[in-house]
């Protein structure tokens, strides 16, 4: 017993882990890297604050890892700032920003985004959430009041739509979000595509389309049978025959009437057939 009780005095229960010790052994996520090419710089800045978020990193870090992680022509950025400017992150994402961003792209957007019409080969949602991400680069300044942006975009939203009873269906839902009249547009889609399918006659194995017996004439007339075409080269011989014909009457008409032109052409003309008599 005496060893018994020894050894349950050895053992140690385990601590509790606090929440710092927790942020501690969590990993650190490595952003993206960023060229200019083939990601929006916009959409990347939301990208790598995010990160910065998850891993807790100060200006100066932000700084650093946003330096480390340009790539191609965002890289050349960096020789037109300071070795100051260089450990400043504002300044670095102004930099970009300029590059990247600039206001007079903003005009751009605004043209786009009021051009931006839903086509035939897209989902509504497909195009109301690239209305989303037009109407925050048309409008940057409005991400502040999400209520007024969300009415911009309801608005763009229905006005852009390529059927004119669903843009009535969801105007009328007074949506308050744009994930709302998505939402709307595509019930009323899900519910009047099956009633239009059932319109529409189906056709029995003994029915032909209208189309396919028109085509069918239409072969059955241009395909001749060996007589038919015999046929119509006599008739064409007979019609040439009887040109000719006519055109040998007329010149023999022609030859023996005597010439209009002058007293002493016709007198010439009676005595030479005076002579033939």
């Amino acid at each position: 017993m005496k060893g018994l009780s020894t050894h349950l005095l050895l053992i140690t229960w385990p601590k509790p882990v606090t929440l710092h010790e927790k942020r501690i052994v969590r990993r650190e996520k490595e952003p993206q890297s960023f060229d200019g090419k083939t990601i929006d710089w916009q959409d990347y800045l939301v990208h790598f604050e995010q990160v910065a978020e998850w891993n807790e990193w100060n200006d100066l870090e932000r700084a650093k890892q946003i330096v480390m992680s340009l790539r191609g022509p965002a890289q050349k950025i960096l020789s037109t700032l300071s070795k100051q400017d260089l450990g400043n992150y504002n300044k670095i994402k102004e930099s970009l920003n300029n590059r990247f961003n600039p206001r007079e792209r903003e005009a751009a957007y605004v043209c786009e985004f009021e051009a931006r019409r839903h086509s035939k080969d897209e989902t509504v949602s497909e195009y109301g959430q690239a209305l989303r991400r037009l109407g925050y680069l048309a409008f940057p300044n409005e991400k502040q009041d999400s209520e007024m942006m969300e009415k911009v975009l309801i608005n763009k939203f229905i006005r852009g739509l390529n059927n004119l009873d669903l843009q009535k269906h969801v105007q009328f839902q007074r949506a308050n979000t744009l994930d709302t009249a998505i939402s709307y547009a595509i019930e009323y889609e899900a519910f009047i595509n099956p009633q239009n399918n059932m319109r529409k006659p189906m056709l029995t194995s003994n029915e032909v389309p209208i189309q396919a017996i028109k085509d069918n004439k239409k072969e059955s007339t241009e395909l001749l049978t060996l007589d038919q075409v015999a046929k119509l080269i006599d008739e064409k011989l007979s019609q040439l025959k009887h040109v000719n014909t006519e055109t040998e009457n007329r010149n023999g008409y022609y030859q023996n009437r005597p010439p209009r032109f002058n007293n002493r052409g016709r007198g010439r003309y009676y005595r030479n057939q005076k002579q033939h008599d």
